[in-house]
C-alpha cells in the first residue's frame, strides 16, 4: 500500500464489519472461525500499513483499569481492551477474543500476568499483532 487513502481505508472497515455481521450468522462453526481470522488478518494488515506509513509510535492516550473494565470490556457491544505490561490494545475485531472473552480471560482487564505464564516462547509475537490504543494509568495510592 503505497499510497494511503483514508477515505478507502474507512470504505474497507466499514464492508469489513457489514461482512462481520454477516458471517456471525453462519451456523458452520470451522467456516465461521476461518472468516473471521481472514478478517482479522486483512484488518491487521491495514493497521500496520497505516502506522507504518505515519511513522506512529503506541498512543499515549492514558486510560485507567477502572475505565477498562467499565467501558472497554466487550459486553454489550463495548470495545474490547486489554492491558499487557501497560499497554493498552484493542481486541474488538480479534476473533479469537469474540465476546470479550478468551480462555476465561476478561476484556478491560490487565493480562500482563496470565500472557507471561501461558505464552512465555510467543508473548512477543502475539503482541507485535496487537493494535495499541494508549497507556494504563498506575492507580494513585494515597
Amino acid at each position: 500500500m503505497s499510497q494511503v487513502n483514508l477515505f478507502e481505508i474507512g470504505q474497507i472497515e466499514n464492508e469489513l464489519k457489514e461482512i462481520e455481521i454477516l458471517i456471525s450468522s453462519l451456523h458452520h462453526l470451522e467456516l465461521k472461525y476461518a472468516y473471521l481470522q481472514k478478517i482479522a488478518s486483512i484488518r491487521e494488515q491495514l493497521i500496520q500499513s497505516l502506522l507504518f506509513h505515519y511513522n506512529v509510535r503506541t498512543p499515549t492516550t492514558p486510560f485507567t483499569l477502572a475505565q477498562l473494565q467499565q467501558n472497554y470490556n466487550g459486553k454489550n457491544n463495548q470495545p474490547a481492551y486489554i492491558a499487557i505490561d501497560n499497554i493498552v490494545y484493542d481486541l474488538t475485531y480479534e476473533a479469537t477474543w469474540g465476546g470479550g472473552t478468551h480462555f476465561g480471560l476478561q476484556a478491560g482487564e490487565d493480562v500482563s500476568h496470565a500472557l507471561a505464564n501461558c505464552h512465555s516462547q510467543n508473548k512477543e509475537e502475539i503482541i507485535s499483532k496487537l493494535m495499541p490504543v494508549g497507556i494504563l494509568e498506575s492507580p494513585v495510592i494515597p
